[in-house]
């Protein structure tokens, strides 16, 4: 439908721009002699003949159709194109100018008149044109005026250069546009482009306006050249004659045929459309496997973790599927140190119709930060389908990059000579890549691209734990051959992970803390907790193991205090295993239940031109442009959480809504099914589960092989009825 449209605006744009014809009368005026001055200048004046010693002039005036269409504003047609100021058209269209567009007009060649009378007379009006254009508009030389007979009233003695009527000229553009209107295009393009005669026009500005003057009479080729990063449809290339005869239309009341014009006024309109970008994270995954059953629908999640139900031995390591929402990409997650985490920047390529609209650059700026390190694997791959696209699910990847189709680089963070240790990953598109990006036919126009690669959550302070997570920030530039207009979109990925805070006490304060020992096993995902201890008491987690003996027997310090930093928001179970000599262990496991912080996060919307959600206008754009701008969660942005931002020169907003935070869901804890309380770590609020824990005395006991406390118990019996029986004697005497 949209190639369909494209062509009959292509044709309108011809048939109104390419005002080419003339009547006999006019002709035969041109041809007067010198007993017929008073005619002549008669008809000069009248602009019955083409007056020679003008000069014309060529006006542009750029919309973007996509938007007015949308808004309602206007509808492809329904104004035909005259050559002449339509102050009407100007003034619906004013709010959707499109701005940084570049025209190239190229001079063909003259008018010339064709007056033959060798064999009864024959007079019109043919346009001269390169035999190199002759040959792109699939013209034949059988078919050309042959301006050099003998019988031709005034003969051009060129060789280089062949003479058709305006018909013919406008049947062949029309064809050869039809026919295969990407290659046409570009074709005609690269010809004027590479002409030495070519002159670029200045830019349009924020008016859509554009304009060349004091121009030799003659026929002109217009082609789009350049265009900003929001067009991806340019209009046809067209002639333009100078001068024109004037002709009647939709919305002017004048009679066509009457006149010479020699300032020609263009609307040409272009199609306009964005990428978008959505970041997101996940556990690391495993290399897939086949998971039989209930898991086969999740068969891209495989992780190298511990055990599960659902375990698959792939080599050495066990893999296993869960299903659970943490291991479906998100825009924040849980994780523990240590873990490795899975990054994808999944964008929708714009659309691109020929070389005018090839991108110029497509360059992701990613931030990472200092608690988590990039692990240099950046791969790209490009999906049909969205669903594949979000789930990376690389076996069904039209293509897969790792090479020279693109450039990364990765650098620490530089704040005043200072190093921030936050990493900046730039991912640039190299010509290459950009020319199999851009490639008409083969290439990934309208294809979802992911780039992805994964970081190591570090195993020490640099993490943060608790609610401020550990950010991961993404800016998408994009530019096309006006390359000084530029658009960006921005989104944030967070990761959170989180601590144990436990003070070991004893009921007499005489225990020795440094002697306890304690072994965490998460629950939820069915591993023992491994960890490095930085100093006594403190530990940070390094990895996960299935097996008891592998893991880690956590001691507090002597002063009875114990932290674990860097485990993940799941379910855990805390198991004394030691304790000082003379006193009790627990008699269960301590279940512990963290519930990660979470965050609504919505990336930015491109917006576009005339978008204004305050106004009807702009509400239609939101439903209608491109099936409706919405953001991440198919919300029009008209009613979006992001704020709308308005629209500058170069680096543009046009209308972009900015990405979206929403309010933090803070973390929180149990321990044994009781809310627990949790501590702020370095100005980020629940970041460590608090736990106390307190041993006792055991319960005295005889000694081994002795009377013991037995003993002492008898002897006291026989003291206290010693006492009795003297006690009772005594009185009897008494």
């Amino acid at each position: 439908m949209k190639d369909s449209y494209l062509k009959r605006l292509g044709s309108s744009l011809l048939t109104g721009a390419m005002i080419l014809s003339c009547t006999m009368s006019v002709l035969a005026a041109s041809s007067v002699d010198n007993n017929n001055n008073t005619a002549t200048v008669n008809d000069l004046i009248n602009a019955d003949i083409i007056d020679t010693s003008k000069s014309g002039s060529i006006s542009i005036y750029k919309y973007d159709i996509t938007s007015a269409e949308a808004a309602g504003a206007y509808t492809a047609g329904e104004r035909t194109a005259t050559g002449e100021k339509d102050a009407g058209l100007e003034e619906i269209l004013a709010d959707y100018a499109v701005e940084g567009v570049e025209f190239t007009y190229l001079r063909c060649g003259e008018i010339e008149t064709y007056s033959y009378t060798d064999s009864g007379s024959e007079v019109e009006i043919v346009y001269e044109i390169p035999d190199a254009l002759r040959s792109i508009l699939g013209l034949d030389t059988a078919d050309a005026v042959d301006m050099s007979a003998a019988g031709v009233a005034v003969p051009c003695s060129r060789t280089d250069v062949c003479h058709y009527t305006s018909q013919q000229l406008n049947d062949n553009l029309k064809d050869i546009l039809e026919t295969d209107n990407i290659s046409a295009k570009d074709e005609l393009e690269s010809y004027v482009i590479n002409n030495h005669d070519a002159v670029k026009m200045t830019l349009t500005d924020k008016n859509g306006f554009t304009g060349a003057s004091d121009l030799e009479l003659g026929l002109y080729l217009l082609v789009e050249t350049k265009v900003p990063e929001q067009v991806v449809g340019t209009c046809n290339p067209w002639f333009v004659s100078l001068p024109f005869t004037n002709e009647g239309g939709s919305w002017n009341d004048s009679e066509g045929g009457q006149q010479w014009l020699y300032d020609m006024i263009c609307y040409p309109k272009n199609q306009t459309g964005n990428p978008t970008l959505d970041k997101m994270v996940r556990n690391a995954h495993g290399e897939a496997a086949e998971v039989p059953g209930e898991y086969e629908d999740f068969s891209y999640l495989v992780y190298n973790k511990a055990d599960s139900a659902a375990g698959v031995e792939v080599g050495s390591d066990t893999a296993f599927v869960d299903a659970r929402d943490e291991y479906i990409y998100a825009s924040t997650g849980t994780a523990s140190e240590g873990d490795i985490l899975d990054y994808i920047l999944v964008s929708r390529l714009p659309h691109i119709e020929d070389s005018s609209t090839y991108l110029t650059e497509y360059t992701f700026l990613d931030t990472l930060s200092k608690g988590l390190t990039y692990n240099k694997d950046v791969k790209i791959a490009f999906y049909n389908h969205a669903d594949d696209a979000k789930a990376n699910n690389t076996e069904k990847a039209e293509a897969i990059w790792t090479n020279d189709e693109f450039e990364q680089g990765y650098a620490n963070i530089l704040v005043n000579d200072e190093k921030t240790g936050e990493t900046t990953l730039t991912v640039r598109m190299t010509e290459k890549g950009l020319a199999l990006i851009n490639d008409p036919h083969t290439g990934y126009a309208d294809h979802y691209m992911v780039v992805y690669y994964s970081v190591t959550v570090n195993s020490d302070a640099t993490v943060v734990l608790g609610d401020e997570g550990n950010p991961n920030d993404v800016t998408l530039t994009w530019r096309r051959t006006s390359d000084a207009y530029y658009n960006t979109l921005e989104d944030k990925c967070e990761v959170y992970t989180f601590g144990l805070n436990l003070t070991k006490s004893f009921s007499d304060n005489n225990g020795d803390a440094s002697k306890v020992q304690f072994k965490l096993y998460n629950t939820s995902d069915a591993y023992y907790v491994v960890a490095d201890e930085a100093e006594a008491g403190l530990y940070y987690v390094t990895g996960k193991t299935a097996s008891e003996d592998s893991a880690t027997v956590f001691s507090p310090a002597a002063d009875g205090k114990l932290l674990i930093n860097g485990i993940e928001g799941d379910t855990y179970q805390l198991t004394e295993i030691a304790t000082d000599n003379g006193y009790s262990l627990l008699k269960d496991q301590i279940t512990i239940v963290i519930n990660s912080t979470s965050e609504i996060i919505i990336p930015s919307v491109a917006g576009t031109t005339g978008l204004e959600a305050a106004t009807t206008a702009g509400q239609n754009i939101d439903r209608n442009y491109a099936g409706g701008i919405v953001d991440a969660t198919g919300t029009n942005v008209s009613v979006s959480k992001g704020d709308q931002a308005s629209e500058t020169a170069n680096g543009r907003t046009i209308g972009k809504t900015a990405m979206y935070e929403g309010e933090k869901v803070c973390a929180a804890a149990t321990v044994d099914g009781v809310d627990a309380a949790m501590s702020t770590l370095d100005g980020s609020d629940h970041a460590r589960v608090d736990i106390s824990i307190l041993n006792s005395r055991t319960f005295l006991l005889p000694q081994t092989g002795g009377a013991g406390l037995y003993l002492v118990t008898i002897l006291g019996v026989v003291i206290a009825a010693f006492g009795c029986t003297m006690y009772v004697k005594k009185k009897k005497e008494a």
